[in-house]
């Protein structure tokens, strides 16, 4: 069995911990794991160090900020994501490869 985890942060906070209790558990019972992560950062090292194969494909700016809670008005946040769906269907089709 094979089990990939994705992770829209590479930060490390209580989730991201339980991730590693949990790909550590899965890796003593021989299952092998994987991560992908949309961001850089210190949760890397640390899925590597309980033997995890870890990807990162990095989420592009201008779609990171689609989910902000800002936006002035339903216009403006329908405006940018169609302004970034272009970079949203590229980065899909990468996301799909990985």
């Amino acid at each position: 069995m094979r089990v990939t985890y994705l992770s829209a942060v590479g930060a490390l906070g209580g989730a991201e911990r339980c991730l590693i209790d949990m790909a550590r558990v899965a890796r003593e019972s021989g299952i092998e794991c994987s991560a992908v992560l949309l961001d850089d950062g210190p949760l890397v090292e640390e899925l590597r160090k309980v033997g995890v194969e870890v990807t990162v494909e990095p989420l592009p700016a201008a779609l990171a900020g689609l989910g902000d809670s800002d936006a002035s008005s339903r216009a403006a946040t329908v405006g940018r994501l169609v302004a970034s769906s272009p970079r949203l269907f590229s980065f899909i089709k990468r996301l799909r490869a990985t």
